[in-house]
């Protein structure tokens, strides 16, 4: 009876293995249809997402990508400690951006095109849609930073089938 419970235990212990194995597995892999989802945080977590962007679109053929921008967060990607070097690299790697605005402020910088949906304050958010992911950067009130990347190219796609057309519209 021992010998066979051992067994048994043995035998869910290797499902569970193969199961593990396999989930981490269809992580590894890009062309996976499972999306992958990373999560960053305070101003290195933020700077990583915004260096995808850089390295995920100079692999392009096109190297484009579009953003949602908001004035309440504008200034702590680019202008304070989380990167404020990446519109100079950005130009450097010859990558254009097209951006929604929402708030006062911001501007072109070169190798790029904005319209302003709104000139109001908005929602403390920013989307980044580029090569098959959409990432996303949020600022709470005490001032922590917050993003996810997703890749998915489904929801890479319809993010940008909107903004393409909430482009058109403005």
């Amino acid at each position: 009876k021992l010998l066979e419970s051992k067994k048994t235990e043995l035998e869910d212990m290797k499902e569970d293995l193969e199961k593990t194995v396999k989930e981490l597995s269809s992580l590894s892999k890009t062309n996976n249809s499972k999306p992958v989802l990373k999560f960053f945080e305070d101003y290195v977590g933020i700077k990583n997402i915004l260096l995808d962007v850089l390295e995920s679109v100079s692999k392009l053929e096109k190297k484009e990508y579009v953003a949602f921008s908001s004035s309440t967060i504008r200034p702590f990607l680019y202008h304070k400690k989380a990167f404020p070097e990446f519109s100079d690299k950005r130009i450097k790697r010859k990558i254009f951006v097209r951006t929604i605005a929402t708030g006062a402020g911001g501007s072109t910088y070169g190798k790029d095109e904005r319209k302003w949906l709104s000139k109001q304050e908005t929602a403390p958010t920013y989307k980044l849609i580029y090569a098959g992911k959409v990432a996303m950067i949020s600022i709470n009130k005490n001032e922590v930073l917050r993003g996810v990347i997703i890749e998915d190219q489904n929801l890479f796609e319809t993010e940008l089938l909107i903004f393409n057309s909430l482009w058109k519209a403005i």
